[in-house]
């Protein structure tokens, strides 16, 4: 197990798991509330839009609808964390990463936390989703300095001024199907389109208006596993580790030094 960094430059980190569908789960919604609001007193109550293709048979071309479904949210007062609530999933996501055991810690306690009230079946995927931040300390450093060549993709092949460029890979690893991307860009903080809108806030520490790189590493257990929390928690930590190792694998030892 790699050291937790003093100055880590992950700016974000979601947990998802999703779970047996509740379909009434809104009756549960305020006994929910009354048990995550010390920690996470902001609610706010909006919807997502899921798109649902169905078959219509043979020679039947298929038909695409937009299904608008209710998601409550449940942030602390400084908006650094949050609990965001389905029928079917409940995703915990923080700008203040402290380390594995504190993630796990969260996601565990808003799983419970929903189980007693809406007694879940089983749980049927596990996903973790982590984003750093590499900005340079000036503008004579170098990416180079804190990536290895396979990050960096095709930065150094023309002169000029990188505006993007963007690398990723896909593997099936003994975790899950992970995908591992590295976002170079010129400009305020790369964020991924499909995490927008941004809830919560980024520290200060990120604010760049340069060249930086966003590393976005993910990983997802898709199987289904009774309501045992022992076992799930082995399922959090087994996604977690595989969703760090390409970061720990991308960087310099410069700059973990420079970070730890």
């Amino acid at each position: 197990m790699k050291r937790k960094m003093a100055n880590a430059p992950i700016f974000y980190t979601l947990g998802f798991i999703r779970f047996n569908a509740i379909l009434n789960m809104e009756e549960f919604i305020a006994k929910i509330q009354t048990d995550l609001r010390d920690e996470y007193p902001d609610f706010v109550r909006d919807a997502v839009a899921e798109v649902q293709i169905q078959v219509q048979g043979p020679g039947k071309p298929p038909t695409v609808n937009t299904v608008s479904s209710p998601r409550w949210n449940f942030r602390n007062a400084v908006t650094t964390s949050a609990f965001s609530l389905t029928a079917t999933s409940i995703l915990f996501h923080t700008t203040e990463y402290e380390d594995s055991d504190a993630l796990v810690e969260e996601m565990l306690k808003g799983l419970k936390i929903v189980n007693q009230h809406a007694r879940l079946a089983y749980i049927e995927s596990v996903a973790i989703r982590m984003l750093d931040a590499v900005i340079p300390k000036d503008h004579r450093s170098d990416l180079s300095e804190y990536l290895k060549p396979g990050p960096l993709g095709l930065h150094g092949v023309m002169t000029g001024n990188l505006t993007q460029s963007v690398s990723q890979a896909t593997f099936d690893t003994s975790a899950g199907k992970a995908v591992s991307r590295a976002i170079l860009l010129s400009g305020n903080l790369g964020f991924p389109n499909d995490l927008q809108p941004m809830t919560l806030k980024i520290g200060d520490r990120f604010k760049v208006n340069g060249l930086h790189a966003i590393l976005d590493n993910q990983c997802e257990m898709t199987k289904r596993v009774p309501v045992n929390f022992e076992s799930i928690e082995q399922c959090i930590r087994a996604v977690k580790s595989k969703a760090a190792e390409p970061f720990w694998n991308s960087i310099t030892e410069k700059a973990e030094k420079m970070w730890g």
